[in-house]
């Protein structure tokens, strides 16, 4: 019965916080809402046995990196917007394909992955296009919730995009200022954590995880995150949070289905709203054969 009230509490929210950022688009409320999915069992599971995301022990070793990045996050904010952003942003622009929407990419592969596993049935590439699938839709949902719940002010003071000629590398914000309670899609107050830091480093936890060496799957994903165009806009614990958080939903997701015959089961994709530009947990339910 608790999950019932747990699950009911937690779809409500989703349609709530999630709705709001379709505003912006073409399309109505009501399309999305019918169209949004949200993983219910993933996060149950974490309530009720917290553990299974991390153990005591990994719990302590992210947490002082964590607390340090909070202490210097305005000198190393500083320096990133400063020194590393520009150079890698410039090579990610000047070059294909850094320069492609990857979060159109990642999704595209993972299903031509789908596709192609159905025709070469591979049990370990099936456990990777399976667990990716659901570890993008855990990640896109927690990153974006949270953002919501934290209210922290983004370093510029600006809301990310849509504003023309405005200087987002001065940093003029309080990286102590949390909790304003702004429900506006990519605001000024939805600074932390980094979806795009979640959403990747998730990924590539889990490719990781499939070629059994998560070193180079962490390798991929920093590359991946950190030269995409365009501006971050986050404070550098923003960034690790995301780096923290997908690691831990990839190995959450991952060892969720070791030994699992996955075979004959129904699973939810990630798409693209056409012409909107980033992603959302759009519902295309697809079977594994």
């Amino acid at each position: 019965m608790k999950y019932f009230w747990f699950g009911l509490f937690l779809i409500c929210f989703s349609t709530f916080t999630l709705g709001t950022l379709d505003l912006r688009s073409d399309f109505d409320l009501k399309i999305f809402s019918e169209k949004q999915y949200f993983v219910g069992n993933d996060l149950g599971d974490f309530i009720e046995n917290p553990e299974s995301l991390w153990g005591k022990e990994s719990w302590f070793m992210w947490t002082i990196p964590t607390l340090v990045m909070f202490v210097y996050d305005r000198p190393l904010t500083q320096y990133y917007v400063d020194n590393l952003a520009p150079e890698w942003q410039s090579i990610a622009h000047r070059n294909w394909p850094l320069n492609f929407n990857r979060d159109d990419l990642l999704f595209e592969v993972n299903k031509y992955l789908f596709i192609y596993e159905n025709l070469n049935p591979n049990p370990g590439l099936k456990r990777y296009v399976f667990c990716t699938s659901e570890a993008l839709i855990d990640a896109f949902f927690v990153s974006q919730s949270l953002k919501h719940v934290f209210g922290r002010q983004r370093p510029s003071g600006l809301a990310r995009g849509g504003n023309p000629g405005r200087d987002y590398t001065h940093i003029t914000a309080d990286p102590h200022n949390w909790f304003n309670f702004n429900f506006t899609p990519d605001g000024e107050f939805t600074s932390m954590p980094s979806t795009h830091g979640t959403v990747y480093f998730a990924h590539s936890t889990i490719l990781g995880k499939a070629i059994d060496n998560e070193l180079l799957g962490d390798v991929f994903g920093f590359l991946n995150y950190y030269i995409m165009p365009g501006n971050h806009m986050h404070w550098a614990s923003d960034m690790w949070i995301g780096y923290v958080l997908g690691k831990a939903i990839g190995k959450y997701v991952w060892d969720r289905y070791e030994g699992e015959d996955l075979s004959d089961k129904w699973f939810v994709y990630p798409s693209f709203y056409p012409g909107e530009g980033r992603y959302y947990p759009v519902i295309a339910f697809w079977k594994m054969f």
